[in-house]
């Protein structure tokens, strides 16, 4: 319904967008032509305290000091706000170990992040006490304190079982912990706490949680040690919420009764959301926010183009001319290329120094994006403009945080944003030390949701949910290091996602010694000496066997009865329905369980495989002239029936199953004394809890199943193809080697190196294979063409593929079929030395997309070349191929 009124006149009427965007441009906008005198009021108590804190010396909060004492003697869960110095308490707890000759290991979620920790630490503790290991770099392993990625902490724990070995360390952090709740990559987290010797006290870093106790309890469970929670609720620096109208005038985004501010609704000619208003221009937007005192800011953009737009129109429409202040960033520009000599070139170089704005996105070399960084960090940029993923793990915060959707774009296109999302974007505002308070602001889009902001930032934090699963690579690891399925159970019932089915199977567990203890006390009570519970459940279950025996035929009959029409109804035959020569049909097709026949009338007909009663044995033309000899002959006896298989042997196995049945149950009934009908009385009397008891372990073992079948199914799978004995629940030689390939899609890898000859192969032929693999299935690096050996090892490559699916087919195992030629094409040309400047032309390419393609490569490159002992020399031209791939820009 269309809004009214004196409120929504008065912004449209004396401060209208074309008026205020005028003065803007001027740089004569006076704040106070927006506000009516409640509104100028509600400004005021908005930015009141806004600015710098007065220096004072650090001095740790009450939750650092707690969780610092607390992880001398347990583990430690801390949840905590984005900027609130979770990472003082690790690097303390790390200066006390370095400090007693102990070692740590630090991991964290992202390579960027690695990289960053490694700085830090080895400016704090000395370069030569501190090493790094990720997919692709390893320096200084043997330092007593690592920084890498959870998966290679992972992959260290996996050696060491399999050795006999202990990893090497005395302490665990495991930083950005709720990263135990993404999709692709949650289940190494998992694996990281499970296997984790308890000798090991773990540091656990987690942005805020809605589950916390059920996180720490799981824990404490799968490590038989206490866990120790220590949260923080309060932010470092006062958050506060303003909505930026069309008109730009700053609004609470809360009235004083903490609901939604009414008078953003004042620019909208209908009250319900989602609001649709148009975009203010990114040049306007950042001279709103320099006029209220608000910037730096990091602005979210829903997209990695939108980021790169929205900085080229500040640069165009600039009219900051701070002389000083483009002198400090052209300075830093270039003390920075001295080390990172890849940014020279970059098309936004000019525009940062001049303008004082950034772009920020996966779509950057990485080299790039920590200039951004760096230079945002010293007061050097006005304004980021950036995607969501900065704000998972990237320590940068600024005054202001800018929100301009409430949708967010992931794999499987747009949906809402999430709580535990928000919460890491609004993170980033307020600098701890630098700003009095932070702002996080709403500017309106055609997808800006108000309403739907407000609640998140008032919801409950996003409970963590595990994403454990089975991978070919974690069973290979597990069974070779356990030698048993058991133990690789027990292993999978102790992850996160197993809490809740544990749980449920208690609960039954509970129920089915209740029912036993009753059915016990029963049995005592009848005086029935001798007599069991299991008697009494083995006496239901032979009765329910018998009972389907005599009312349902087996289901193998009715199936090869099936088998047999399938057989013999074809094309060409007489057959019927009913006995005798009556109703007779002549099938045309089979489509799978139905025949397409035509009738003694003409008329064609559907019917069921499975209704047709006889086949008759000659085969005719389907010509007019043949199918009515086809029916004469029928009926005058000249077309023999085919004979059905006797089932009279079935039939004299199932009385023989029956007397078999009998007899247990007459043993069971005269356990007690013969034919003492007592006893059988009793069995009648208790068969209802008899059944119950069986359903209920049923149940039991069904959710026990659901755990470990995946894992069963991927057994099956490698054991046809050789890489483990399913009998002998051993992993084989060739198993072994493919365990050590710690990679995405290593069964397709190791299939490949088996089955194609890759002698002779040039090292750009075998990247490209590689990189077809790894790359992203639907990222396009444009239309280069690919070599004809190259294509060939594809061709080869999908024939593998098809084999490997069909046999994952078979046991229920998802496929994965698609490869990247794109990709290994991007890959190929860089391997034979194309400039990184011709290839970003040649793919059109965003450069950070083909560093993470180049990145991934050489990482599975590396792995291969650690095959040396099993395949030497494919491992060599992967040696080779990694060098070559992983040369400059790519780190």
């Amino acid at each position: 319904m269309p809004r009214s009124g004196k409120r929504q006149r008065r912004f449209h009427e004396n401060t209208s967008v074309r008026k205020v965007s005028r003065e803007m441009r001027s740089g004569q906008l006076s704040i106070e032509t927006l506000y009516s005198k409640a509104q100028m009021k509600a400004l005021k108590k908005l930015l009141e305290g806004i600015g710098t804190p007065d220096p004072t010396p650090f001095k740790p909060d009450e939750f650092q000091l707690e969780a610092l004492e607390a992880i001398e003697h347990s583990d430690v869960l801390v949840t905590a706000p984005t900027g609130s110095g979770k990472t003082w308490i690790a690097r303390e707890e790390i200066r006390r170990l370095l400090n007693q000759g102990k070692r740590a290991w630090y991991t964290t979620p992202l390579k960027a992040l690695t990289n960053s920790k490694y700085i830090e630490f080895c400016e704090e503790f000395g370069a030569e006490n501190v090493g790094i290991l990720t997919g692709d770099r390893k320096e200084n392993v043997r330092a007593p304190l690592i920084v890498g990625t959870t998966e290679i902490y992972r992959n260290q724990l996996f050696d060491a079982l399999r050795q006999g070995d202990n990893v090497r360390t005395d302490f665990l952090i495991l930083d950005e912990a709720h990263y135990l709740s993404d999709e692709d990559r949650g289940h190494v987290w998992e694996e990281a706490i499970i296997l984790t010797p308890s000798r090991i006290r773990i540091l656990l870093l987690s942005a805020t949680i809605g589950n916390p106790e059920e996180f720490a309890s799981w824990i404490e469970e799968v490590r038989g040690t206490k866990v120790q929670i220590i949260t923080a609720q309060k932010r470092p620096v006062e958050l506060r919420v303003a909505f930026l109208a069309p008109n730009l005038a700053l609004m609470p985004l809360f009235n004083e009764r903490e609901k939604l501010n009414q008078d953003i609704f004042a620019f909208s000619y209908y009250s319900r959301e989602p609001l649709r208003l148009p975009e203010i221009p990114p040049p306007r937007i950042i001279a709103a926010l320099r006029e209220y005192n608000l910037l730096p800011a990091i602005i979210f953009m829903p997209t990695r183009r939108r980021c790169d737009e929205a900085a080229l129109e500040v640069f165009h429409r600039r009219t900051n001319s701070d002389r000083e202040k483009k002198k400090l960033r052209r300075e830093f520009v270039k003390n920075f290329e001295e080390q990172y000599p890849e940014v020279k070139d970059h098309k936004h170089k000019n525009l940062v120094i001049q303008a004082g704005v950034g772009s920020h996105h996966a779509g950057h070399l990485p080299a790039w994006k920590l200039l951004i960084e760096k230079m945002m960090s010293a007061g050097l940029l006005e304004a980021i403009f950036a995607t969501s993923t900065v704000a998972a793990g990237v320590d940068f915060p600024a005054r202001t945080v800018v929100i301009s959707n409430a949708d967010m774009r992931s794999n499987e296109g747009w949906r809402p944003l999430q709580a535990n999302e928000l919460q890491q974007m609004t993170g980033r505002a307020g600098r701890r030390g630098k700003d009095k308070v932070g702002f996080v602001v709403l500017v309106p889009s055609n997808f800006q949701n108000p309403s739907r902001i407000a609640a998140l930032l008032k919801s409950d934090p996003d409970p963590l949910q595990s994403k454990f699963r089975a991978t070919y690579s974690s069973l290979l690891n597990l069974l070779d290091a356990y030698g048993s399925f058991w133990q690789v159970r027990q292993i999978a019932e102790k992850s996160f996602a197993f809490r809740d089915t544990a749980k449920k199977i208690a609960l039954l567990e509970t129920r089915l010694e209740n029912k036993i203890a009753e059915l016990d006390r029963a049995i005592k009570a009848a005086n029935l000496d001798g007599l069991t519970v299991d008697d009494v459940c083995g006496y239901e279950r032979l009765v329910s066997a018998r009972d389907k025996l005599i009312v349902k035929p087996p289901v193998d009959l009715i199936a090869e009865r099936l088998r047999w029409l399938k057989q013999n109804v074809q094309p060409g035959r007489v057959v019927s329905k009913k006995s005798g020569v009556k109703k007779l049909k002549l099938v045309l097709s089979v489509v799978g369980d139905d025949v397409v026949a035509i009738g003694e009338d003409g008329r064609g007909v559907t019917l069921p495989l499975h209704k047709i009663k006889q086949v008759f044995e000659k085969t005719y033309p389907l010509s007019s002239e043949d199918i009515l000899r086809a029916f004469d002959e029928t009926i005058r006896g000249e077309n023999p029936l085919v004979q059905r298989p006797d089932n009279s042997n079935s039939d004299s196995a199932i009385d023989d199953a029956l007397c078999l049945i009998d007899k247990l149950l007459e043993e069971i009934s005269n356990k007690v004394g013969k034919n003492n009908k007592k006893t059988i009385r009793f069995l009648w009397e208790h068969m209802a809890h008899a059944s119950f008891i069986e359903k209920t372990r049923n149940a039991i073992e069904e959710l026990r199943n659901e755990i470990w079948e995946p894992f069963e199914r991927r057994a099956r799978v490698l054991s046809e193809l050789g890489y483990l004995d399913f009998e002998a629940e051993k992993v084989t030689e060739i198993g072994k080697w493919l365990a050590d390939l710690r990679v995405d899609r290593p069964l397709l890898i190791g299939e490949a190196l088996r089955n194609i000859d890759f002698e002779p192969v040039r090292i750009e032929n075998f990247a490209a294979f590689i990189a077809a693999l790894t790359a992203d299935r639907d990222r396009s690096f444009g239309e280069l063409k690919l070599s004809k050996k190259s294509l060939e090892l594809l061709a080869q490559l999908e024939e593998v593929i098809y084999e490997v699916s069909k046999i994952e087919y078979k046991h229920d195992v998802p496929s994965e079929r698609e490869i990247n030629f794109s990709a290994a094409a991007a890959v190929e040309e860089w391997a034979r030395g194309i400039s990184w400047k011709k290839l970003v032309n040649a793919t059109k390419a965003e450069e950070g997309d083909l560093i993470r393609l180049f990145s991934r490569t050489g990482e599975v490159l590396l792995q291969i070349a650690g095959l040396k002992h099993s395949n030497p020399k494919i491992a060599e031209i992967a040696l080779f191929g990694a060098e070559i791939v992983l040369r400059e820009p790519v780190r």
